[in-house]
C-alpha cells in the first residue's frame, strides 16, 4: 500500500475530544476563579519559570488563565456546530490558545512535576504489565514479581536503595506542593488538549508527506533526546558524576537522592522508549504477552492524545527551561549552557510533535 500520500482528514473534532477540549477548559477556568478569590492559595504567588506569568504576576496571570479557560469552553462549543467555513478559523483560534497557555503557564516546575508524576506512575505500570503478563505466562510474572519484590527488600534493609523512605519523602513533597502540581498539571493538559485541536486536519498537503516520509528519522533523533539526562543519571553509579552528585547532599540523604535520580533517569528513559514505539510493531498492536489486549490494533487516540500532550509539554516548558538555564534564573542557579543540553525539551518536543504527526499520517493511510 503506498503510504507516501496521506489523505485528507476531516476538520470537525470528534465528540470525545470535544468534551476533552470543553473539560480541560472547564478545570482551567475553575482552579484561575479559585486563585482570584483566595489569592494566597495562588501557585503564581511564587516565582513562576513560565514567560508569560513570570511577566504579568499572580493576579493578572490569574485573569489570563480564566479568559484561556472561558475562551476554551466557548471554542468548545463552537466545535459541535457543523465543520462550514469557520474551521479553519476554529483551528486557528486554537493554535491561538494552545501557545497563549503553553507560554503562559509551562516551564521548568511543569516539567519537573511531569517528571515526578511519571516517576510514581511507573510501579502502578509495572503492576499492570505484570498481571497483563498474568494471563498468559503465570510463572514469568510471579518469577519477576519476586525478584522486584526480593530486590526492594534488600536495598531498604541495606539502606543502599531505601525506596520505602523515597516513597515516603515523594508522598510528603506531593502533599506540600500539591496545589503547585495540580495547577501545573492542568495547564499541561489544557495546552495538550488544545495543541491536539488545533493540528486536527493537518492530513494533506507538501509538508504532512515530507513527515510521513522522515517520520522514522525524526522518531529516532525524537527517541535520542533521552539519552544525555539517562547517561548523567548512570553516571552516578560511577566515580565520575555528572549533573550534580549524591555525594554533595548530607550522609543521610545520599542514598535516597540516588534512588531518586536513577528513578527520574529510568522515567526518562522510559519516555526515550515510548517515542520509539512511534515506529516499532508495538506501536501499532499490543503485544503477545499482554493477555486479552495482545495482537489487538491500539487505537491511533490512546498514542496520539498522550504523546501530542507530551510534546507540548516539551516545546513550551523546554523552552521556558533553556531560557531560564542560560539566564541563570532559580531554581537552576548558574547560567549554563548544561541544563539546556542534558535536558534538550526545547528540541525533543518539536521532534515528538513531528513524530507524532508521522505515526497518525501512518495509521490512517495503512487503514486506507
Amino acid at each position: 500500500m503506498d503510504t507516501s500520500s496521506p489523505p485528507r482528514a476531516a476538520t470537525r473534532p470528534s465528540i470525545a475530544l470535544t468534551a476533552a477540549m470543553f473539560t480541560v477548559s472547564a478545570v482551567l477556568g475553575a482552579q484561575a476563579l479559585a486563585w482570584i478569590a483566595f489569592p494566597a492559595a495562588s501557585p503564581f504567588r511564587v516565582d513562576s519559570s513560565a514567560p508569560i506569568a513570570a511577566a504579568l504576576g499572580p493576579s493578572a496571570a490569574a485573569v489570563l488563565e480564566l479568559a484561556l479557560g472561558a475562551a476554551g469552553m466557548a471554542l468548545a462549543a463552537l466545535h459541535l456546530a457543523p465543520p462550514v467555513r469557520g474551521g479553519r478559523v476554529l483551528a486557528v483560534v486554537a493554535a491561538v490558545l494552545t501557545i497563549s497557555a503553553g507560554f503562559g503557564f509551562l516551564g521548568f516546575t511543569s516539567l519537573a512535576f511531569a517528571g515526578y508524576a511519571l516517576v510514581g506512575i511507573i510501579p502502578l505500570a509495572v503492576l499492570t504489565a505484570l498481571i497483563l503478563l498474568a494471563r498468559r505466562h503465570p510463572w514469568a510474572a510471579t518469577g519477576i514479581a519476586v525478584v522486584i519484590v526480593a530486590l526492594t527488600i534488600v536495598g531498604q534493609a541495606s539502606g543502599l536503595f531505601p525506596i520505602g523512605d523515597v516513597a515516603v519523602r515523594f508522598a510528603s513533597a506531593l502533599k506540600d506542593g500539591g496545589i503547585e502540581a495540580g495547577s501545573a498539571l492542568s495547564a499541561i493538559a489544557f495546552t495538550g488538549v488544545w495543541m491536539l485541536a488545533a493540528t486536527r486536519g493537518w492530513g494533506d498537503g507538501p509538508l504532512a508527506r515530507a513527515v510521513l516520509r522522515r517520520r522514522v528519522p525524526l522518531t529516532i533523533a525524537a527517541a535520542a533526546c533521552a539519552l544525555p539526562y539517562v547517561f548523567s543519571r548512570l553516571s552516578w553509579l560511577t566515580p565520575w558524576p555528572l549533573l550534580g552528585s549524591p555525594a554533595s547532599f548530607p550522609a543521610d540523604e545520599r542514598a535516597g537522592v540516588l534512588v531518586m535520580g536513577l528513578a527520574l533517569g529510568t522515567a526518562m528513559a522510559l519516555g526515550g522508549i515510548l517515542t520509539l514505539g512511534l515506529i516499532l510493531p508495538w506501536g501499532e498492536r499490543f503485544p503477545r504477552w499482554m493477555g486479552l489486549l495482545g495482537g489487538a490494533p491500539i487505537p491511533v487516540p490512546l498514542a496520539v492524545t498522550p504523546a501530542l500532550v507530551v510534546a507540548a509539554l516539551f516545546t513550551f516548558g523546554g523552552v521556558g527551561l533553556a531560557v531560564d538555564s542560560l539566564g541563570g534564573i532559580a531554581p537552576l542557579g548558574e547560567a549554563s549552557w548544561t541544563i539546556a543540553l542534558v535536558l534538550p525539551f526545547w528540541l525533543w518536543g518539536p521532534l515528538l510533535g513531528l513524530a507524532t504527526w508521522g505515526y497518525a499520517l501512518h495509521r490512517r493511510a495503512a487503514a486506507g
